[in-house]
């Protein structure tokens, strides 16, 4: 093990130079401690880890559990038990020169059928995710827990892989921030530890969201002020006694009325988290407290959880000569929160129309009064369970899209069949990152972009899983276009294109000053765009076939067309003044006796009502054509400057004069005037 463990320190202190170098050097050493540790089980590994973990050498865990991995991965198994542990401890350690090697293991920790063994780390795991998760999903991976299907393991990969927001580098932030955030909630958020990460609910919800934008925290029904201008209400003028009609001639003094009220007074101690950066026009928060101001602490479904329940029961104003003290103290919390957001200030002032009712009537409606407040409290309570302002929060949110800028993404798919009369599938990729930054390449004193593009395909199957994944860097941030062209199988996949723009400054100037290598560059802008795939062109040599519609505008630079699988910008916004540009490519024509194909095209361009086709504004236009080949493409302009702003649709129909077959294709677009530019 020492071999190993000093491997793991060498690793450590590289951090200078290139993490795959490293990593490379790491393995050697590792494959050396191979023969030394092949009689060590698993059970080994990760207690020996868990050994280090208590004396709190995070150095020697860590290390330990990925010899474990090494030695594990090359006997063909894997321990979802050391993936957890390493990733969990090097997170709470904030071991940042660890993190790629820490999604390494976690993930590989979840590549084997072994769930008759350790099912119960799983459903831990699953347990942790599921805060993330809606309730379909939940409910699929716990099926699949309980069948003992190792499919959950692709499910919690995909998962996270579909929310790395950095596809192309080893690290999964999205994954690293979930465990950083568990770290940091299981440090701060200690009153409880009703969670699956052993904290109180305000971990679960730093878990899904991260820090609030706003904390409140204080202490409800101190205000004795208020307190009285409520008891105020039933008693006279002098705020001394009075004679309370209805009540058997009772006399009913403040003070002793102030002091039955407050045996229901727990002065709870409240928390309210609030979020702004969700959609919604008010922001969404969460009110953390304890039960009725003396049970676990948690998160509240509203104000009423605070007050004892027996402060709404006719009992209690026994000694309160008829009144309720639940709608005094209510309203008393109502007060101390309304200047917080709308949500407490509304039910303050609906609660303040009760007492005026109750003012103007006397206290002879003192009984119809509290069984108004009776019923306002349960229709709180039953509005709360179902928050209407928590139904704009989102099931997760991570914060990696607040520090990078967007990267407007157009992705363009396109069937074609090739010279072999193969069906292939090109995904166009034009991407628009908003960076103003620039910098001087001191080499020829240029001034170029300061940032790279990398392009990152992921193809995924109808269940989700990622069943394909490609990147394509590019040298210059000029580059903005990439093609992904393959095969075009039957399958039906989504297919993901992610856009990572790298920032290149700080690497190119400390090249220049130090001459050595820096970390990978930050990731400074962020996009991806998905579609479905459509079924495969037809290939049979006696069937017409036709190509997807390319339409668009005519490309400012030929740099840019020069890459694109046609000539033109695809595009499906197009100013009124610029002419549509379509593009299209014919198969499988046929020949007359004399070795000639002849056909014709009609193009159309109808206005779209919501999903019904307008004749009152179209154009139609019809082409005729003689080829000596049996494939044809074309580049076509139409004018569509009479035309007024709004959406429409472009119908193509190929017709075969010589086998009489059609074929068509449409595509949608959206006419816009140029003074909104």
């Amino acid at each position: 093990m020492t071999s190993v463990l000093f491997l793991f320190e060498f690793y450590r202190s590289m951090r200078h130079y290139s993490s795959y170098l490293v990593l490379f050097i790491l393995l050697v050493y590792v494959h050396s401690a191979l023969a030394a540790h092949a009689e060590d089980s698993s059970n080994d590994f990760y207690r020996k880890g868990l050994t280090y973990k208590k004396k709190q050498d995070w150095v020697k865990a860590l290390g330990t559990w990925f010899a474990g991995k090494q030695i594990l991965q090359q006997n063909g198994s894997s321990d979802p038990r050391i993936g957890v542990a390493f990733i969990e401890y090097a997170t709470e350690k904030q071991a940042t020169r660890y993190y790629e090697l820490a999604c390494d293991v976690y993930f590989w920790g979840l590549s084997d059928n072994n769930l008759d063994q350790y099912g119960g780390v799983v459903e831990e795991e699953v347990e942790r995710i599921a805060p993330l998760l809606n309730e379909e999903e939940y409910e699929e991976w716990r099926k699949l827990l309980e069948q003992k299907d190792s499919l959950l393991y692709d499910k919690i990969k995909s998962f996270w892989a579909r929310r790395d927001p950095t596809p192309s580098t080893d690290r999964n932030e999205r994954l690293l921030e979930h465990w950083k955030r568990i770290a940091y909630a299981r440090k701060n958020f200690k009153k409880a530890r009703n969670t699956p990460y052993g904290t109180d609910d305000r971990g679960l919800i730093y878990v899904k969201y991260g820090k609030p934008e706003r904390i409140i925290k204080g202490t409800l029904g101190t205000n004795r002020a208020a307190l009285k201008q409520w008891t105020d209400v039933i008693l006279d003028n002098s705020g001394q006694s009075v004679n309370v009609s209805g009540l058997s001639g009772q006399i009913v003094d403040q003070t002793l009325l102030l002091q039955q009220i407050d045996r229901f007074n727990r002065f709870p101690e409240y928390e309210i988290w609030f979020y702004y950066s969700f959609v919604s026009e008010e922001p969404v928060f969460y009110l953390f407290g304890n039960d009725e101001g003396i049970g676990q602490f948690g998160l509240r479904d509203g104000v009423e959880d605070f007050i004892p329940s027996q402060a709404f029961l006719r009992s209690s104003a026994r000694k309160t000569k008829g009144v309720l003290p639940g709608p005094v103290l209510q309203s008393l919390y109502y007060s101390e929160l309304m200047h917080l957001a709308p949500y407490f200030e509304d039910r303050y002032y609906e609660l303040t129309y009760i007492w005026d009712t109750l003012e103007s009537r006397g206290v002879s409606a003192l009984a119809t009064i509290n069984h108004t407040f009776r019923g306002k409290r349960k229709h709180y309570e039953i509005m709360d369970r179902h928050n209407p302002n928590r139904a704009n929060a989102p099931a997760e949110k991570s914060t990696f899209d607040k520090t990078v800028s967007s990267a407007e993404v157009v992705l363009q798919p396109f069937r074609y069949l090739d010279d072999k009369n193969q069906a292939r599938l090109a995904l166009v990729t034009l991407s628009y990152p908003a960076m103003k930054r620039k910098y001087i390449d001191f080499s020829s004193d240029r001034i170029v972009p300061a940032y790279s593009l990398t392009h990152t395909l992921i193809a995924r199957d109808r269940s989700g899983e990622q069943v394909h994944r490609l990147t394509e860097s590019s040298s210059s941030g000029a580059e903005n276009v990439c093609v992904f062209d393959f095969k075009h199988l039957p399958n039906q996949y989504e297919y993901t294109v992610i856009v990572e723009v790298f920032d290149l400054g700080s690497k190119i100037v400390e090249l220049n000053q130090s001459g050595q290598p820096t970390a990978t560059p930050e990731v400074i802008g962020l996009d991806k765009a998905s579609v479905v795939s459509k079924p495969p062109l037809a290939t049979a040599t006696n069937k017409l076939e036709l190509s997807d519609l390319i339409i668009g505008v005519k490309g400012p630079k030929e740099s840019e067309l020069e890459q694109l699988p046609f000539p033109l910008i695809p595009g499906t916004t197009i100013w009124s003044e610029d002419p549509l540009q379509v593009y299209l490519e014919i198969y499988n024509l046929q020949f007359d006796s004399e070795s000639m194909g002849h056909f014709v095209i009609d193009f159309e361009v109808v206005r779209l009502e919501g999903e019904e086709r307008s004749k009152e504004e179209s154009i139609a236009l019809s082409f005729s054509f003689d080829s000596s080949h049996r494939t044809f493409d074309g580049n076509f302009e139409i004018d569509i400057s009479k035309l007024t702003s709004g959406n429409y649709e472009l119908l193509v129909t190929v017709t075969d004069s010589v086998s009489k077959q059609e074929k068509g294709r449409t595509a949608a677009f959206e006419i816009v005037e140029t003074t909104q530019k």
